[in-house]
């Protein structure tokens, strides 16, 4: 009941949502009802309201499967992977740097909505100030190649290439020098600083 409830809250949620779940314990035998049965659950949101509101949600739908199945149910929350709070003063110059360099961006609104992979980097970003960029290793000018996404088979071929090389130095340059910034220059520092606090109040 569980699972299924779940899969007809993905029609309910925000596009940007995803829900992913297995049974890891259906039991053994199917002349039998399993005393124990479980599944995972992992589910993501681009915001902290909209997760948390995924959460609850969830949690409802295990809780009343239980109640209708009179079973007793127990959840386990593993870590929780917070969104990025992208510190606007590092990004810019980052971006700066990489347009120097011949990158083409997709405009931030654009970015910001599009559904991506969970990191802890997220958590990182809430402690101190960060950017955690991605960047294109199947092109050099921006062009987006269909069907190519991270942990695909694609994307492994297109790793071993050439052009994913110097995609990678490209980028590390520009990380590497967005760094020395904040080593080197006291105001540009200062300024990610502020971005930050004024991120912690909102």
């Amino acid at each position: 009941m569980t699972y299924n409830a779940i899969g007809l809250l993905r029609q309910q949620t925000l596009p940007s949502n995803r829900i992913h779940s297995v049974v890891t314990n259906g039991g053994q035998a199917a002349n039998i009802i399993p005393e124990l049965a479980s599944m995972t659950t992992m589910y993501r949101a681009n915001k902290n309201e909209d997760l948390v509101k995924l959460h609850d949600q969830i949690l409802e739908i295990v809780e009343s499967s239980a109640a209708a199945t009179g079973c007793t149910v127990k959840v386990e929350k593993a870590m929780e992977y917070l969104p990025l709070n992208t510190n606007p003063t590092l990004a810019d110059r980052y971006g700066s740097y990489m347009t120097s360099f011949g990158v083409h961006y997709q405009p931030r609104e654009v970015d910001e909505v599009t559904p991506a992979g969970s990191t802890d980097m997220g958590n990182v970003t809430f402690a101190l100030p960060g950017i955690h960029p991605v960047f294109n290793i199947a092109s050099l000018d921006g062009v987006r190649e269909p069907g190519l996404s991270t942990h695909s088979l694609l994307f492994a071929e297109r790793a071993g290439t050439e052009l994913a090389h110097k995609s990678v130095i490209r980028a590390a340059k520009g990380l590497s020098l967005t760094g020395l910034d904040v080593l080197l220059d006291a105001d540009f520092t200062k300024a990610a600083r502020e971005d930050f606090e004024r991120s912690k109040k909102n």
